[in-house]
């Protein structure tokens, strides 16, 4: 008599649960943003997340790595105008890459674009993934419901909406505001046409475009300096921004 054949059964390894997963990069992310870097400007010790990194390149170029992925040796600046300028005029990059570098005359400005650029990018992914809101009636609702983590308005935008999407910020006291992109601006990276309101709901999105943002305030105003509330002083107004 013959004797059965026996089926052999291949074993899928289990896979890690997603609670899990979503806890070790947690701490992967909590372990980057304690790390402390030294500010060529002022020599004092930073984060990570308040500084910006720079690289030396092949034609001995400095240049800007905001996402902090370019290789070679990093060179660390705090995120704010007055110190770049100061790393650039002093000539503290040569100084710490030991050899002649160029610093391009509008490193500055090439800086300041890059952040906005990228605080943009971040926008364009959470309307695209469902994250953002945009439209007056819209944003209202996700700040009323208490659903949004940051509310943004274009600088251009008429003044009247403005103050009543304020005002709504300022009684949910939660959401964080921006007023620093034109409404071309935003309608370019949502991909829709003029772009006045929006809102991004609370998660792991707008935590890293908060980020973003807070490096992009030092160099840019986030409260534009012609903006003021419904009651007319600034200082109400400059509550709800970062």
């Amino acid at each position: 008599m013959e004797s059965k054949r026996k089926k052999r059964v291949k074993k899928t390894p289990l896979r890690q649960p997603s609670s899990v997963e979503s806890s070790t990069r947690r701490r992967d992310r909590a372990s980057a943003a304690s790390k402390v870097r030294l500010c060529l400007a002022s020599g004092e010790a930073c984060a990570e997340g308040d500084l910006i990194r720079f690289v030396i390149g092949p034609d001995d170029q400095v240049v800007p790595d905001i996402a902090g992925k370019l290789p070679g040796r990093g060179l660390w600046v705090r995120a704010n105008r007055a110190d770049l300028e100061r790393a650039i005029a002093q000539r503290r990059f040569a100084r710490a890459a030991r050899r002649k570098v160029v610093a391009p005359s509008a490193l500055v400005a090439q800086v300041e674009r890059l952040l906005a650029d990228r605080c943009l990018a971040r926008l364009g992914l959470g309307f695209r993934s469902g994250q953002l809101a945009h439209g007056f009636e819209r944003v209202l609702a996700e700040v009323s419901a208490g659903r949004a983590s940051v509310v943004i308005a274009a600088e251009d935008g008429a003044a009247s909406g403005r103050e009543k999407i304020w005002k709504a910020v300022r009684c949910a006291n939660g959401p964080l505001g921006a007023g620093c992109f034109t409404r071309d601006e935003l309608g370019l990276a949502l991909g829709r046409h003029n772009v006045v309101h929006a809102a991004l709901s609370t998660g792991r999105m707008a935590d890293k475009f908060i980020e973003d943002l807070r490096r992009l305030q030092g160099f840019r105003p986030i409260c534009p300096p012609d903006w003021a509330d419904d009651s007319g002083t600034r200082e109400q107004t400059e509550r709800s921004f970062i």
